[in-house]
């Protein structure tokens, strides 16, 4: 049996090439950095980043939250703790741009700096957000995808030199990056929500834990 091949995941230093290079090409940096601070450094899957709302990951004061529900098409999931400075200063960027430049603006600067707290995080070129597809699938349950983010994630990966970029790379690369760092394989699989831990094995199977890493961290 041929075996399946797995998405790249990417280093610490690759990811800080792929936001460099993001930060000198893309038309709007600091939505796009913000974006891939999230695909990397959370462990939310696309369609969960295409759905997160403004009211998700800051208060009514303007205050960035530490923790929000994943949220799905018809439920909200696990928690996701933001709690990643990197992450956090991007998306402090972000919303400063968003506020500057008057994108999604309620009126209100009062609550949420002036933002609808109802609406996309992320909005696309068109100032709404990136669309989301459903199908019914062989079985005849709905299925939904976000396939105007898919493309634009890997559009961005193609620009900073990525071959074959996948949309599945987000997860793999948090995934092993947390496991080579000795996080165990149980709180991995919690953060990621997957149904079944076979996987999330599957994600951090060709990982091998860095125990010079390790120690570098002890104190």
């Amino acid at each position: 049996m041929e075996a399946v091949q797995l998405p790249q995941s990417f280093s610490s230093k690759e990811i800080d090439w792929i936001l460099n290079v993001t930060k000198l090409v893309s038309k709007q940096p600091e939505r796009d950095l913000c974006i891939l601070g999230f695909f990397f450094g959370s462990p939310l899957t696309t369609l969960e980043i295409n759905l997160l709302k403004v009211k998700d990951v800051i208060d009514k004061h303007g205050v960035l939250n530490k923790r929000f529900k994943a949220r799905g098409i018809e439920f909200k999931g696990r928690d996701v703790y933001l709690t990643n400075e990197k992450l956090r200063n991007l998306l402090e960027d972000y919303i400063s741009y968003r506020v500057d430049k008057k994108i999604g603006v309620s009126g209100d600067q009062r609550i949420y700096f002036g933002l609808k707290p109802e609406n996309a995080l992320f909005y696309s070129s068109q100032h709404s957000g990136f669309s989301i597809a459903s199908r019914v699938t062989v079985a005849g349950s709905l299925s939904y995808s976000c396939e105007a983010l898919n493309r634009h994630i890997k559009q961005l990966m193609r620009k900073s030199g990525i071959q074959n970029p996948s949309t599945l790379s987000g997860r793999k690369t948090f995934a092993e990056n947390l496991f080579r760092k000795g996080v165990d394989l149980n709180y991995i699989h919690q953060m990621l929500g997957n149904k079944s831990l076979e996987t999330t094995k599957s994600l951090v199977a060709n990982s091998s834990v860095n125990f010079a890493d390790i120690m570098a961290e002890a104190f």
